[in-house]
C-alpha cells in the first residue's frame, strides 16, 4: 500500500479510530479515578555533617564539605542496615512491618553535590507513610554516633503526620490519560490498516483492474428502493392508482 492508500483507509474508517480511542480515554480515566487506590509519599530531609568536636576546631573549607558528600552513600548504606531498621522495629512495633518490609519500602536518595540526605516512603495511608519516614529518620541519628562518631545530624525536614488533604503521587491521571491516548491511537490505526490490508474482496474497478489485469467497460450503481421511488413519473403514479382503484370495484 501507498501513503496515499493508507490516508484513504484511515480518512474512511476515522469514525472507528475516534470512537476506539474515546472508549480507552474513558476506561482509563474510570480505572484511575475509581478503581485504583491513591498512593502517597511522605519525605524526611537530614543533612550530616562530620562529628561537632571536629566541626570547632576545624574552618569550613572546600576539602571539609567534599569529605562530607563523599560519606552520603555511607551514611546512606549505614541508614538502611540491620543496624538502624531493627532498632525501628523494636521501638515502633505499631509500624506492623518487618525488617525486610521496612528495607523494601523506605527509599534513601541525596541531591547530588550536597550533603541533604532524604528519606521517603509510598504508602496508601499517608499518616502511616510519614511515621514511618520519621522514625527512621530519629533512629539514624541516635544510632550514627555510636556507629561513625558523628553527632551533628540535622533534620531540616520532617514529614508531617497530621495532614489535612494529602496529593497522591499515584495514579497520575494527567499522565495515565496521555498514555492511553497515545497506545490506543496507534492501536487503532494499526487495526483499520491490518482489515484493510486482509480484506481481498473487490470494490471498485481500480481493484478489477489490479487483481485481474482486465479493464472493465461499464459498471452498474447500487440502487435503492427510496431512490426509485424519487424517480417514478407522475404516469406511473396514476397507472399505479387506477389498477389499485379497478381492484376495489372489482372485489
Amino acid at each position: 500500500m501507498e501513503a496515499k492508500q493508507y490516508i484513504s483507509v484511515i480518512k474512511r474508517r476515522l469514525w472507528v479510530i475516534i470512537l476506539f480511542v474515546l472508549i480507552s480515554c474513558l476506561t482509563t480515566a474510570f480505572i484511575s479515578k475509581y478503581v485504583i487506590k491513591p498512593v502517597y509519599q511522605a519525605s524526611a530531609e537530614l543533612i550530616v555533617n562530620k562529628a561537632s568536636q571536629y566541626a570547632g576546631s576545624e574552618q569550613l573549607n572546600f576539602d571539609s564539605i567534599r569529605t562530607n558528600i563523599q560519606l552520603i552513600e555511607t551514611y546512606k548504606q549505614i541508614l538502611k542496615s540491620r543496624a538502624v531498621m531493627d532498632e525501628v522495629i523494636k521501638k515502633h512495633p505499631n509500624l506492623n512491618l518487618t525488617v525486610k518490609e521496612l528495607n523494601e519500602e523506605v527509599n534513601v536518595s541525596s541531591i547530588k553535590e550536597t550533603q541533604v540526605m532524604t528519606i521517603s516512603m509510598r504508602d496508601k495511608d499517608y499518616e502511616h507513610a510519614a511515621a514511618v519516614v520519621n522514625a527512621v529518620a530519629d533512629m539514624f541519628r541516635s544510632k550514627i554516633l555510636t556507629i561513625m562518631n558523628v553527632d551533628n545530624v540535622t533534620i531540616l525536614n520532617e514529614a508531617q503526620e497530621q495532614f489535612v488533604d494529602p496529593i497522591p503521587v499515584s495514579p497520575n491521571l494527567k499522565r495515565n490519560l496521555l498514555g492511553s491516548l497515545m497506545i490506543s491511537l496507534l492501536i487503532a490505526v494499526g487495526m483499520v490498516i491490518m482489515i484493510e490490508f486482509l480484506d481481498d474482496t473487490i470494490k471498485s474497478e481500480e481493484d478489477i483492474t489490479s487483481y485481474l489485469g482486465i479493464v472493465t467497460l461499464g459498471s452498474v450503481s447500487e440502487v435503492k428502493r427510496r431512490d426509485m421511488n424519487k424517480q417514478e413519473t407522475p404516469a406511473s403514479k396514476q397507472v399505479k392508482g387506477g389498477e389499485a382503484s379497478y381492484a376495489a370495484a372489482k372485489s
